[in-house]
């Protein structure tokens, strides 16, 4: 499969604070956290170039987790998600994934 064919994954994640972290404190940290670990990994331009898209969802006041979506449009944007930012995550905050079904997964299904 060539990276013309590669059909988008979309990967939710429910990121939670480890205390004395908070809600707000994760919101503020969180974009930053994963800029970081692609750049440390020399795999920043997967962000600057939209192969890699986070969406940060708001949450409710009594929610104790943000929900980020997050868009890989690329093989290579899912495995460098997967080995570098999925871990750097989970060493500050707590962090349950969710797998999203792509579109055309669940179309055959029907």
């Amino acid at each position: 499969m060539t990276q013309t064919e590669y059909v988008p994954e979309r990967i939710e994640l429910s990121i939670a604070p480890i205390p004395p972290d908070t809600l707000a404190t994760v919101k503020a940290e969180l974009l930053e956290e994963i800029e970081a670990a692609l750049r440390e990994s020399g795999h920043e331009d997967l962000l600057n170039s939209g192969q890699i898209q986070v969406e940060i969802e708001q949450t409710f006041p009594v929610d104790a987790a943000i929900i980020v979506g997050l868009t890989l449009l690329s093989g290579m944007a899912l495995e460098v998600f997967k080995v570098t930012v999925i871990p750097r995550l989970r060493k500050r905050f707590e962090v349950k994934q969710q797998p999203q079904r792509s579109p055309s997964k669940a179309s055959k299904k029907k």
